[in-house]
């Protein structure tokens, strides 16, 4: 899975559209849209959000074992 589609997944995970997105970020959804398009390389919030969401992830697995 790329780092696009995981971040897709990650937005559908939590219940987040690119519309929804982009206003909490104070950018319009045209902005997100070509920032996170795949033929560009994920901006560094968006690669922070998919850093953060592994490591709970992890934080979660090791509290269920």
């Amino acid at each position: 899975m790329t780092d696009h589609e995981k971040f897709k997944a990650l937005l559908q995970s939590v219940g987040l559209s690119y519309k929804q997105l982009a206003k909490e970020l104070g950018l319009t959804h045209d902005s997100v849209k070509s920032l996170v398009a795949p033929a560009k390389e994920l901006p560094k919030w968006a690669k922070s959000m998919l850093l953060v969401a592994d490591r709970l992830k992890l934080k979660k697995q090791d509290h269920e074992i």
